[in-house]
């Protein structure tokens, strides 16, 4: 495996996010990609790095598998050099990719299972740290508007209820959303939402991974729910037939589309 770096690369595409099908004669607006910056992220190891997120003119990027312990780095994005590096043991052990991030004003939300911390993005320093005990949290969360929403069970698999929760991102108290049981055999996996606000009601949606573990086959739900009544508004049962789905929806022009 190759060393570990990360390269910047700035390019123009033409895409259409209405068409439901591929175009099959897509049109290349520019074929030239120009390299801004290369600069070892880790040397002498190997490793991946996650999707850079933006911040302040700052690229901030995390390592994992093949490292002593996920890292999370602040780069220039002009330059790519570094800014400043956080390898606290809170943010996960080797090997160990379940997690997730999310930014909120001048904060990184990181959630490594049942520890979420809140990472200050001028220095690296972690502000926050919030360990939940006694049940089974994430690996995955999303950051929308000003809390934090994640899933949490009492125990990691075939448990019989899943719960949807959130928090306030300078707090330690979490709010129970939505339980969501087995039903038919399933064990069911609250994932990760995305949030619609209207004039009347902000809307959650979401998907549930469905698994029959003593038949080893997965389905998918969608739901709709409303956080000022906190009810569901819809559910799509059993939409996908053939699996599951952990990624965020995304919400454009009124319309939710779902990643399989």
């Amino acid at each position: 495996m190759l060393p570990l770096y990360i390269l910047l690369f700035l390019s123009a595409i033409s895409c259409d996010p209405e068409t439901p099908q591929p175009d099959p004669d897509p049109k290349v607006v520019d074929t030239s990609m120009q390299v801004i910056w290369n600069e070892p992220i880790a040397p002498g190891l190997n490793g991946f790095t996650s999707i850079p997120r933006l911040w302040n003119n700052n690229l901030i990027i995390s390592t994992l598998f093949f490292y002593q312990g996920n890292t999370i780095q602040s780069r220039n994005l002009l330059t790519g050099k570094l800014n400043w590096e956080q390898n606290n043991f809170a943010l996960g052990n080797e090997n160990d990719g379940n997690y997730n991030c999310g930014i909120y004003e001048d904060q990184m939300i990181w959630e490594n299972s049942n520890i979420f911390l809140n990472i200050n993005l001028a220095n690296g320093e972690i502000i926050q740290n919030d360990k939940i005990k006694d049940a089974w949290m994430g690996p995955r969360c999303s950051v929308l508007n000003d809390h934090i929403y994640s899933n949490i069970s009492d125990k990691p698999i075939q448990q019989v209820d899943n719960y949807l929760v959130r928090r306030q991102i300078n707090s330690s108290l979490w709010d129970t959303l939505l339980t969501i049981s087995k039903e038919d055999g399933f064990t069911k996996f609250v994932e990760v939402p995305a949030l619609y606000n209207n004039l009347n009601d902000s809307l959650l949606l979401f998907s549930v991974g469905k698994w029959h573990f003593p038949e080893s086959r997965g389905q998918t739900d969608f739901y709709c729910f409303s956080l000022k009544d906190r009810t569901i508004k819809w559910r799509l049962k059993d939409w996908d037939k053939d699996g599951g789905s952990v990624l965020q929806p995304i919400i454009y022009q009124g319309k939710v589309y779902f990643q399989g």
